[in-house]
């Protein structure tokens, strides 16, 4: 009877020892596991994010490079110098109406007076508006100078569609290089 209940414990005890080690060795595993799973779900979320910020990058760039391409034409520069000139009008409304033809996914494209005045939009009944005065006419014309080039004023509400939109304007220099005669 000794010998029984002596083996019996003896069972019980190595069945509780087993017990606890395969317990310990799930838990290690499953925590190893876990935390190698999170890494590396982690690193590929990041890798995931690192790609989309870049092709968002790329996207914008090539957008500023058509809108620094729109407004370096002659046309513009022209039509800025002397934007009283019927006939320029015609030409510069007729080359931005072309020039938006070709873009994909743009909400609109013109050519303003330094004091925002439209003067060629390829949507021609905007032709005329002012889009700023006061304060937010000094904060814009601020930024296009201090950055002697394109300012991306990011992503904003549009006013026109209420769609999210790429706000970018480009100020158009005269052909000495500094004086700023209008922006696109």
């Amino acid at each position: 009877m000794k010998s029984r209940r002596m083996s019996t414990a003896i069972t019980a005890t190595i069945i509780l020892v087993n017990l606890v080690c395969v317990l310990l060795l799930y838990l290690v595993a499953n925590m190893t596991m876990t935390t190698m799973m999170k890494r590396s779900e982690m690193e590929n979320l990041h890798d995931s994010l690192h790609v989309q910020t870049e092709i968002i990058q790329e996207y914008i760039h090539h957008q500023e490079d058509l809108l620094y391409t729109y407004g370096d034409s002659d046309v513009v520069r022209a039509f800025l110098k002397n934007p009283d000139d019927s006939a320029l009008q015609a030409e510069a409304q007729a080359y931005t109406e072309r020039f938006y033809s070709r873009l994909e996914s743009w909400e609109g494209l013109y050519i303003g007076e330094w004091d925002t005045h439209i003067i060629a939009h390829s949507s021609p009944e905007a032709v005329g508006m002012v889009t700023r005065e006061g304060e937010p006419l000094l904060q814009l014309q601020n930024e296009m100078a201090s950055r002697n080039g394109l300012y991306n004023a990011g992503i904003i509400v549009s006013p026109a569609s209420g769609k999210l939109i790429i706000s970018m304007y480009c100020p158009v220099f005269d052909t000495d290089g500094n004086t700023i005669l209008g922006y696109v």
